[in-house]
Formats: C-alpha cells, sequence, structure tokens
C-alpha cells in the first residue's frame, strides 16, 4: 500500500524565543497491526542541554504512544527526516515495539532548528517565517489515519 506519513511543522524562532525544555507535536493516530488506532505525539527535545538555546538550536525527535498497546501487537517500523532530507526521501530507519515501552527516544541524526529550516514565502515573495518540517514514515507494523 501507500506510505502512511505523518508531518509536524516546528517554527524555530517561536522555539528558540521560548526557549522550553521540549516540544509535542498534535497528536495523530497509527493503526496498529493487531490492535487498531493508538495515539502518538513527536516530541521535540534540546540534545546534549537542557534547552534549545543551549544546545544551539540542536534536537532530536522522540515518538510516543499515549494509547495502552498490548503485547503481542508488531513492532513499528519507521523513518524521521527533517525537511531537507525528506524532500529526497530519506531519513533514518528505526524499529520500536511500542507494547514494551510507550516511548521511543533512540539517538539519531539531530535536528537542526537553524540550518535545517525553510523559508514559506508569502505573496509578493516576502519571507513569512522559517520552519522546519519534521516527517515520520511508517514502513511497517503500522498505518497513519
Amino acid at each position: 500500500g501507500a506510505a502512511q506519513v505523518a508531518t509536524w511543522v516546528v517554527d524555530p524562532s517561536y522555539l528558540l524565543a521560548r526557549n522550553p525544555t521540549c516540544e509535542a507535536s498534535p497528536e495523530f493516530k497509527l493503526e496498529l497491526a493487531g490492535y487498531g488506532p493508538a495515539a502518538f505525539k513527536m516530541i521535540l527535545v534540546p540534545q546534549g542541554a537542557s534547552t534549545f538555546r543551549r544546545s544551539q538550536g540542536r534536537g532530536r525527535v522522540q515518538l510516543k504512544c499515549f494509547s495502552p498497546v498490548e503485547r503481542g501487537v508488531a513492532p513499528v517500523r519507521f523513518s524521521i527526516a527533517v525537511q531537507a532530507q525528506a524532500d529526497a526521501g530519506g531519513g533514518e530507519t528505526f524499529t520500536h515495539d511500542f507494547a514494551r515501552s510507550a516511548l521511543w527516544a533512540k539517538e539519531h541524526e539531530p535536528v537542526y532548528l537553524h540550518a535545517g529550516a525553510a523559508v514559506a514565502r508569502q505573496p509578493g515573495g516576502r519571507a513569512a517565517r522559517s520552519v522546519v518540517l519534521i516527517r515520520l514514515e511508517v514502513l511497517g507494523g503500522a498505518g497513519c489515519t
């Protein structure tokens, strides 16, 4: 079937100005094989520091399941990419068993809030804001709804 994808647009200037210890995406559902729809969020945390300013705009993505997934549900295979990598269809691939642990927080290539930003344009060609697009693609064990 077609690839199942969830995306999250992050505004780096807002994130760096507010300087939280983490930022969460809106909730989205993944249809887990043998379970049904489960609620998830992507979470962006500073890499190697307590805040995004202290990490110099480097972060990493975590994936958290908010539904009580039972043992026996197939592990989910997925990739995470930032705008530049997502455009090329790339990204690192991971597998996680959400029945064992609700939080996937493995080390991976950092998200650069400055370098990974793409400029959204307003009519007339003026820059509206910089954004970072984080893309989660499910490769097996689930589908996105």
